[in-house]
C-alpha cells in the first residue's frame, strides 16, 4: 500500500451529543480523527437527478481511508485539501482490499 495514496487530509467528525432534557445538540461536533485520505470526486452524469423537471448536480464523491474502527455513517467528513468542504457520509463505511482500507461515499453537507 503506497503513502501516496492517501495524499489528501482530511478530518472525521462524530455529530453532537443530544441533550435528554432539550432533544437538542449540546456542544459542537467531536473530533474523531485526522488521516490521510484518497478523495475522489463523483463524475457529474452519474450524481446529477431531475426534480421536478429541473436538473440537480450533487457534490458528492468517494472517500478511501486506511482501516479504523468506529467509523459510521452518521459521521462527517471534513475535506483539509483541495476544495475544504464539509460532507456527510452518505454511503458506508465498507471495508475492502481484506480489511486494510474503509470506502465511503459522501455528500455536500447540510445543517
Amino acid at each position: 500500500m503506497s503513502a501516496l495514496k492517501f495524499r489528501d487530509r482530511i478530518r472525521i467528525e462524530a455529530p453532537p451529543e443530544i441533550d435528554p432534557d432539550t432533544g437538542k445538540p449540546a456542544g459542537g461536533w467531536t473530533l474523531v480523527a485526522e488521516v490521510g485520505a484518497k478523495i475522489e470526486d463523483a463524475r457529474p452524469g452519474n450524481t446529477d437527478a431531475t426534480q421536478q423537471g429541473l436538473r440537480l448536480a450533487h457534490d458528492s464523491a468517494t472517500v478511501w481511508i486506511r482501516y479504523r474502527d468506529g467509523i459510521t455513517s452518521d459521521m462527517r467528513i471534513v475535506e483539509l485539501t483541495k476544495r475544504r468542504r464539509t460532507l456527510s457520509i452518505t454511503g458506508g463505511p465498507a471495508s475492502i482490499l481484506g480489511g486494510r482500507e474503509l470506502e465511503f461515499t459522501v455528500e455536500k453537507f447540510s445543517s
